[in-house]
Formats: C-alpha cells, structure tokens, sequence
C-alpha cells in the first residue's frame, strides 16, 4: 500500500515489514493523532477461509489479552489489525548480533514468561513462539503474532504450513522456524502451555549462548535433534552461568511435557529469584575474570552450605495441608463479596452465604466442626473483617458500617457507609474503613463516634479511592489499595497518626498483611506473598507464589484472601465462582432461552428495536471489563470497546444506533457515546472528577440520565442535555440514589433511594416535580420500566422479580407490588448496575449466576509459610 491510503481513519505512512500471513505498515490514526501499526492480511488471502479465518482468530485472541509485555490491539477493521506502533527490534535482530548480557536474558525471559502465563490463564497456547515474534523496546519486551495460538473460546483450523513465513523454496527460513518447535508439535500431537514453554527453554538458551539448542543440516536431522537430541550444556561456553538458570533451561527443553515445568508463571518466577540473587558481576561487566571464578568458587560452598541447613529445616517443618470448606448446606457463597474471612487466633471461618431463600448472612464455624451457624442481625453483610481478639466481626449492611458478636450476634451500628469498599479493625479498637468507592479512608471508633478522614486523594496522580484497607502490626500503619493510576503504582502506605503517604508496590486487588512479615497479594491471576520489613516500612525481596488462577474482582479490585496468626491461610480461586448466563424467561419465570455463552458479565441492557443485547464482560483473567454486543439475528458477538482501562455500563440510545457507556480510560467515570457501527473510542460527552455510570437515555434522544458519585459523598442522580451539553441535577440528597429510569414517555424517574435506611423504589415527575411515590416495600433495587410503561419492575433484596401496576393518565399512582418470579439473578452487591432488562415482547432478559458459580468452595492452607520459596504446584 502506498503512503497516503486510507483504511478507515487511519492514514498509511511507510511499510515496516511482511511476512507470509501479513504485511505491517506504519499508520497515522487521524482521530486521535497517534502513530499506529496496521497488520494487513494480503490481497491473495483475503479470499482465501482458511487464512481469513486465522487473522480473525488472531485479533479475538488479542484482544482477550491486556498485558504489559503483549502487542495491544487497538481496533480491527476489515482484513486489518490495528496495534500499537513498536519502537524497537525483533530478538532475532539482536541475536543476529551475539548473545545477551546475562542481566537481560533474565529481564527479558521473565518478561516473556509473564506474557506467556497471562496468555495461558485466558486458555491461549502461543504455538509459534520464537525470536522473530517478540520485540525489544525500550520499556521491555513485547509478544507478537497470536495467529497460529488456539484456545480462549477460538476453535482451532487446519491452514497448511502454518509456521512458513516465505516461500518454500527458502530452505532455511523453514529450518529457523521449526528450530523452536516442541517435540510434540513434531509429532502432531495437540499443544497445550508446555509446548510454549518448551520453546521458551530454546529462546534463553539462545539469548544466553547465541547459538540455537538444536541443529540441523536438513529438515530431517533437525527434527531428529529436537525429538532426540540434547543441547550442548550452557555452562560449558559459559563457566560463570548460575546453575539455577541452566537448571531452569534444562526442564524447559525436557522432552516429556511431563517433566517440563507445568507453569510459564514458575519459570517468570524462577528468572526473577535468580535475577534478584545474582551478584553484582552478573549485572555490570568487570575487568578481571579470575577474581569471578573465585567468588564463585566460594559462593557455591556458601550455596552448598545454605542447601545443608535448608535441609534440615526443611524435613523438620510441619507439612503443608490443603482442604477446602464448602458453603453450609442449604446455602450457596457469595462471591461478589466476603466469601470467607478466618478469625486471627485460627479458631473459627467466618463466610457470607445466602440460603435458597433469602438474603447474604454472615455464618461462622469453628473449625474443628463442620457446622456452620448463622448470625441473627447480619442480613445483606458484605466484606467482613475481624476484631483482633476474635470475638466480633465488623462488617458492611444497607448502607452502614456494622459490628457483631461472632456467637451471639445482635449488630450494633457504628458509621454510615452507603457503598462501602472494605475495612479493618486495630488493636486499640479503631477501625478504618472505606464508606464510598470513591473516598478516602476514614477512621472510627469501633464503639461508635466522630468519625474522621485519615488519608487525602491525591487528585493529581489520579487517585479516585484508597480501598480495603489493612492494618499492620503497630495499630497505626496500614495499606491499602489505590484505584485510579492505571499502570502505576497502587499500594498504598498510610498512617491514622499522618496524612502522609507513599506508594510502595504493584497489584492488582487490594493487599493484605499477615503477621509476622508478609504481605499477601494478587498480581496477574497469582496469589502471592512479600515478605514486608516492619521497620523500613517497605517490601523486601522476591515474592513467591502461592496459588494460580485467583478470583479477583475487576470492579471491586477484591480478592477473597484471609489469614490467620497461627499459619492458616484461605482464599478462592477460579474463574467460575463469578460467571453467569444471560437468559430470556417469560412472566411465569420459564426459562425461554440465552444470549451467548456464560461468562464474567454485567449489565445487559436490550436494545430498542429488540435486535441486539449489550453487556459488560471481564477479560480472560477478571482484571478489567469492556462492553460487548451479541446480535441476536445472527447469534455474533463484538467487542465494542477496547482500552486497557475499565469500559462498562451500556445504555442504548432511542434509535439503538449507539450506546452510552463509562470509561476508566482518562478518568475513572467519564460517559462517553459510540456508535455500535464505528470505531475508535466513541465521542467523549462528561468528564470530570466524579465517578458517573449511565443508566438510561430519553426517548427524544436529549438527556442521558446517570448516577455520580463525588468523593466522599453518596451518589446522585443527574441527567446530561446533549444540545447544550447541560448537567441537570435529578435526586440530590444526603442518602443515595441510583439506577435512575425513564418511564417510555419521559415523564416519570424510577429510581432507588437510601433515605429510610433500606433501598426502596421511589419515582417523581421528569424532569422536575415535588412529588415522590414510593413503590417498594420491604426493600427494592434495579428498577426497569415495561416497554408500554403500564408497569414498574424490581427486584427484592434477596433476588426475587416484583412487578408493580402501574396508573398514570391523568395523575400517577401504583398498585401494591406483587411477586412474579425468583431467578438466581447475579446479584452484586456494592456494584451498582442493573442486572435484567425487558424485551418489548414481555421477556426478561435476566444475568442468571450460574449453578458453578454457587458451588465453588473456599481453600484452606494449614502452614502455608512452608510454601515460600517453592514453586507453585
């Protein structure tokens, strides 16, 4: 293509390269001003299926992944990818110039190990992993060329030569690509994770030698070297190689997957123990060679020495136990929020669990009985957390910071918290506590009082809560997690004795810290513990993984990790324990149909003309939500949106050519408006620093209405004109409002309301008016209209369907609700979104947890502190 051509939006610069499934050139997006890279699929293959098919399985399978060392795709157009513009070069580039410095062989396969473990926790196999594939920029390394991977959700296709990048004729080009192939990939077996990590070994085996582990004058003796062979130890051209890297290349080349390492997230962790225990000589060159050989002539008895020692503790600790407690009977968890919480002393597990009728309780057992007991006053509890003496919980309900005797029960308030975000009592009896998702932490008496603000947002890092906070050991330190920097630092460091702060490590869910010294967290699907020195105030070495495949939410930023004092660890891993199923039922409650597969999903929302469903989905690994489309004419599914941020919370516009929706992508809660046809991120139409989520849009088209939430306040609901681009205040009160609804002819907002200490259904004239008319009784929330606005639909708080006729002539007035139905709907507390819809025919469309989601049990580690400093399982 010539300089000047246009795709889309996008103006073609310069060629970059090509290969044999695709042409690259530099590109100008004329939107938003950025250089870009454009993947072309070649004029002879774009009729061709097979090939087609593999370029759309590309950008489905790349657009799953968001991870630092992954090439991200910005958009997909037709027969062009859109990615992000690298400036580096390929591996293979520089291996043309030599070996690497041992320093970047061990950042950079840790690097392409941690890309290639997020890639297999969304059930993507890479298949065609070599030095050609992966980027060297200056941030690090980048994976490229998903074409040939298989799994998260993409059947697999017969295309011929799939790894052939000319024309067969180029004997060796062939011979260089096969070089990195598993032995079972030879042999046609199916791949999975560890033929990735068979082609890993062969990438730091090169890097650290500049030579290729297998040889081959021909194809066939090639084939033979890799089925049969073993490469030429690495500490034989290179004496000074740690032994604990070539043990790590070694057990990457096994030809038995069975022996190879099981997990790409091991081998990033191995690298990185290694990278972090290699001395000084292995990071910065050094002019004398024998002084080396001696150090490391003496650093191996040293070594030697320490293994002795580690021996004999090792075989005198006690062993590590793992069990798992299912939810007690006649009751399912509730994963959304608190699903097990142990008391410090070991002695007891506290859970929130929701019988088949009725709401979240807090049950506590000891743990030397399998009976669990329910406590009387905890209904609707949410994020539970210990008082240090194990004798109360202090937890979260209809909008109140709560605490009760873990025997007796009988809840005492303490503090409003109208949409809290987690807590933690200390050893004076201060507990701090996060009231809204976008405050600061405050502090209060765990007996009642005046409460006060202990931390400050920092407005120009872009703070927008500091959440789930944990108290150190001292009562006065303590973390948390800070929610708005994307990309950056988000643990945060405070003190109830300071206003000072300061940012001390990455994750990606909220911390926890479990005497004596570490601090629990999840980074990457990983459950990890860091070892934290109490006096620096910093974390110290590597951290070690504990378990994989976590449950964490992408919404909350929550985990479901807890601790004991005495060595017990808890936690709940899968992604199943959050996945639910669309699906149509009529007004009797009889399922009639779904949408699509289960998954990790929020918000459905059916368009006006009936012929599509938008929804919000996680990505593979539950970090962050974008918002999709199925077409129900076609049973297709699209991403709509595609920033590594947080983009969710649908509403469709009168004409259901576009759709409103929230973006994390500049600040957390900007509404933006895109056309479900276009590309590129859509039209920003509210920015500013308060978190906003978008409810419904007019029938004339003007006003989308929204809730917001300014920090340290409850939410309100407004509406935005977009003639005039006008904030419009709606419900402004001390308590909160949310899920604000146009009756079909715009005169009438639904909507929740806090006032009398329960969410109740209330609804007053659009868009101004005295009056209000409460609905609901006994507790109401996610309110939507019926097509013809003769009746009002909710949901109870303990998940059943309720109806309410509705007469509004003249004047308005409703009947006394009545109950329709009682779906499993996903109900997610401290998430404030609608989870059903109505068809225009009469059918619910209804975000169904699904039976799996209610059947995932806790794990239980006894002596989980022998586990630090192995591998994961």
């Amino acid at each position: 293509m010539t300089p000047g051509t246009r795709l889309g939006p996008y103006e073609i610069v310069a060629p970059i390269g090509a290969g044999g499934m695709g042409e690259v050139y530099k590109a100008r997006d004329t939107r938003l001003d950025r250089a870009v890279a454009i993947k072309i699929l070649p004029a002879e293959f774009a009729h061709n299926a097979q090939f087609k098919l593999r370029f759309e399985r590309e950008a489905k399978t790349i657009s799953q992944l968001s991870h630092p060392n992954i090439c991200t795709l910005f958009d997909v157009g037709e027969n062009y990818l859109v990615m992000e513009l690298l400036d580096g070069e390929t591996l293979a580039d520089r291996l043309a110039r030599g070996s690497l410095p041992l320093a970047d062989v061990l950042r950079f396969g840790t690097q392409i190990a941690g890309a290639l473990a997020r890639a297999h926790r969304a059930g993507i196999v890479h298949r065609d992993l070599k030095p050609g594939n992966i980027m060297l920029t200056k941030s690090g390394t980048k994976l490229l060329d998903f074409g040939l991977a298989k799994g998260g959700g993409q059947p697999p296709t017969a295309v011929p030569d799939l790894t052939q990048q000319r024309p067969l004729t180029e004997e060796g080009v062939i011979l260089g690509t096969i070089q990195y192939m598993a032995p079972e990939q030879l042999e046609g077996v199916e791949a999975d994770a560890r033929t990735d990590i068979f082609a890993l070994g062969t990438i730091l085996y090169e890097m650290s030698t500049g030579k290729r582990a297998f040889e081959g004058k021909t194809r066939t003796s090639l084939i033979a070297a890799i089925v049969s062979a073993n490469p030429k130890p690495i500490g034989e051209m290179h004496p000074l190689t740690p032994p604990a890297f070539e043990h790590v290349v070694t057990k990457c080349l096994e030809k038995d997957p069975e022996a190879r390492w099981q997990s790409a997230q091991d081998v990033a962790e191995e690298l990185r123990w290694i990278s972090d225990a290699a001395p000084e000589s292995a990071r910065r060159p050094s002019a004398s060679w024998w002084p080396l050989v001696f150090a490391a002539a003496v650093l191996s008895l040293v070594i030697g020495a320490a293994i002795g020692a580690w021996f004999v503790l090792r075989t005198s600790r006690p062993p590590v136990v793992y069990s798992e407690i299912n939810a007690p009977e006649g009751t399912s968890y509730n994963f959304e929020t608190t699903a097990a919480v142990l008391s410090p002393d070991g002695k007891m597990l506290a859970t929130v669990a929701k019988p088949i009728e009725g709401s979240n309780q807090i049950y506590v057992r000891l743990l030397d009985s399998p009976v669990a007991h329910a406590l009387k006053g905890s209904e609707n509890a949410m994020f539970l957390f210990w008082s240090p003496d194990s004798k109360s919980i202090g937890f979260f309900a209809d909008g109140f910071l709560k605490r009760i005797d873990a025997v007796a029960g009988s809840a005492e308030r303490i503090a409003d918290a109208s949409n809290p975000r987690g807590g933690s009592w200390g050893k004076d009896d201060t507990i701090i506590f996060s009231p809204t998702p976008a405050s600061p932490v405050y502090a209060v008496s765990a007996n009642g009082g005046a409460v006060r603000q202990i931390t400050e947002l920092n407005i120009s890092r872009g703070d927008t809560s500091h959440r789930f906070p944990s108290f150190l050991p001292d009562g006065k330190h303590f973390l948390a997690y800070i929610q708005g920097p994307y990309g950056s630092g988000n643990v945060l460091l405070a003190s109830i004795d300071s206003r000072e702060t300061r940012v001390i490590m990455t994750a990606d869910s909220a911390p926890l810290f479990v005497q004596p010294n570490h601090v629990l967290f999840v980074r990457d699907g990983t459950l990890r513990a860091q070892r934290f020195d109490l006096r620096s105030l910093q974390p110290v070495g590597t951290a070690f993984s504990i378990a994989e495949h976590m449950q964490t939410s992408s919404t909350l930023n929550f985990s479901n990790i807890s601790a004991s004092t005495n060595g017990l660890l808890s936690y709940v891993t899968g992604g199943s324990s959050t996945v639910s199923t669309l699906t149509f039922f009529d007004v009797t409650g009889k399922a009639v149909g779904t949408v699509g597969q289960p998954s990790d999903q929020l918000d459905p929302a059916m368009s006006p003309d009936g012929h599509a469903v938008a929804f919000s989905r996680a990505d593979a690994g539950g970090m962050t939500m974008d918002v999709w489309m199925n077409d129900l004419r076609r049973g297709v599914e699209t991403r709509l949106t595609f920033s590594p941020a947080n983009e969710f919370g649908p509403v469709w516009s009168p004409d259901s050519k576009s759709i409103a929706f929230t973006s994390f992508d500049r600040h957390p809660g900007d509404i933006f408006v895109k056309r479900v046809d276009g590309t590129g991120p859509g039209e920003l139409v509210l920015a500013d620093r308060r978190r906003k989520v978008p409810s419904a849009w007019s029938r004339d088209g003007n006003y989308i209405i929204y809730q917001t939430l300014t920090p340290g306040a409850a939410w309100d609901i407004e509406a935005l004109s977009l003639r005039d681009r006008k904030v419009i205040p709606l419900v402004h009160a001390p308590a909160s409002e949310l899920f604000g609804q146009l009756s079909p002819d715009d005169r009438w907002l639904a909507f929740v309301s806090s006032e009398s200490g329960k969410s109740e259904i209330y609804v007053q004239p659009f868009p101004s008016g005295s009056q209000r008319w409460q609905i609901s009784g006994g507790g109401g929330t996610m309110p939507r209209w019926r097509r013809d606005g003769r009746e009002l639909y909710y949901c109870s708080l303990d998940g059943k369907l309720m109806a309410a006729a509705i007469h509004s002539d003249k004047t308005f007035a409703a009947d006394a609700p009545r109950m329709l139905f009682a779906p499993h709907i996903r109900l997610t507390a401290g998430v404030n979104r609608i989870q059903y819809d109505v068809a225009a025919d009469g059918r619910f469309l209804i975000n169904v947890s699904s039976p799996e989601s209610r059947t995932v049990p806790v794990t239980l580690i006894q002596n989980w502190t022998a586990r630090l400093g192995r591998t994961s399982p």
